[in-house]
């Protein structure tokens, strides 16, 4: 038996998203502009950068296409 969630039915556009990624700021590998634009490169729509104890209080990525939660 096949069972579908509401959220993945009908017509409308699918997002595709992270919602938990690091960068050099805490304990990630990448700096939050390479991060966000190796995101943007995979056609991601969002990314949530969860650092540990860090605040951003800049834009780091130039393009406004990808948003960061």
């Amino acid at each position: 038996m096949l069972i579908r969630q509401a959220a993945f039915r009908g017509n409308g556009k699918l997002l595709k998203g992270n919602l938990h990624c690091h960068t050099t700021r805490s304990d990630g590998n990448g700096t939050p502009k390479e991060v966000m634009r190796m995101y943007k490169a995979e056609d991601f729509d969002f990314l949530a950068i969860t650092e540990h104890r860090t605040y951003y209080l800049k834009n780091f990525l130039d393009d406004d296409g990808l948003l960061i939660i």
